[in-house]
């Protein structure tokens, strides 16, 4: 069967945990991890409208084993000059918010830090 990194991952503790809200003001804010190009989000920073959807997922570091909580954010992406969209369809770019409160994220050595 196909091994399953979570299932033989340990429980490092309990973490408390933000709101979706709490992850949005930050995210509008501009504390947020993405791998993509700063030209490929909104110009003059993300708004509200330009979240389309918000989901928890478990990112793990290939450094170490530790699986983190993140929301993940998908944001419309501006139309690029040059590059036509096929009718209806619309390109996001995924932005993370860690879900565990910030000080609580000083103790790991492979915290991904903020851009």
């Amino acid at each position: 069967g196909m091994h399953n990194g979570m299932m033989s991952a340990k429980k490092l503790g309990d973490y408390p945990a933000i709101t979706v809200k709490e992850a949005r003001k930050a995210l509008l804010a501009g504390e947020y991890i993405t791998n993509v190009w700063e030209e490929d989000l909104p110009e003059g920073g993300i708004r509200k409208k330009d979240i389309a959807k918000v989901e928890l997922i478990y990112r793990n570091s290939p450094a170490c084993r530790q699986y983190l909580p993140y929301y993940c954010f998908y944001i419309l992406q501006p139309e690029i000059e040059g590059v036509t969209m096929a009718e209806g369809l619309q390109s996001y770019a995924l932005v993370y918010v860690p879900a565990i409160r910030r000080e609580y994220l000083e103790n790991y050595s492979d915290y991904i830090p903020f851009n």
